[in-house]
């Protein structure tokens, strides 16, 4: 004859288990979730970097002296970005005009994107005033 074996099973026992059981299954569920790739940032990245091709000028006044920039893009890089017509006592005033703005040009022609370009600490004003200009740039050839 068989004996007939009895199970104690405590319910403390029971709670633990299924706890652990749904934190188990909500950590599979936040895993696949983490990873799964988004279908939105192929549509972003394509969208952010289409340009008009063309020139675009922007006047930039400071105090009572205009100054002229030019930006020629094609349609996904930024090709330049330069000073025109700037008369020679308006950089004297403003030297760090033509530097500043040849350092956004190196970053921004080698693809670094206006939001993310680095800051000098001794002309971090006069950056954001031809950011500033750049972004009214970049918003006339994107449309």
């Amino acid at each position: 004859m068989k004996k007939s074996r009895l199970f104690v099973v405590s319910i403390k026992e029971v709670i633990y288990t299924l706890i652990f059981l749904i934190l188990a299954v909500l950590l599979v569920i936040l895993l696949f979730y983490m990873f799964l790739p988004d279908k939105d940032d192929s549509a972003k990245t394509a969208s952010v970097s289409s340009y008009i091709p063309g020139v675009y000028t922007s006047c930039l006044n400071i105090d009572d002296n205009a100054l002229t920039l030019q930006m020629t893009v094609d349609k996904e890089n930024i090709n330049s970005i330069e000073l025109i017509d700037a008369d020679e006592t308006t950089t004297a005033m403003y030297p760090l005009i033509p530097t500043t703005l040849e350092s956004i040009n190196a970053q921004l022609t080698s693809g670094t994107p206006i939001d993310e370009l680095s800051v000098s600490d001794e002309s971090k004003y006069t950056q954001l005033l031809l950011t500033q200009a750049i972004n009214d740039l970049l918003t006339k050839a994107k449309n």
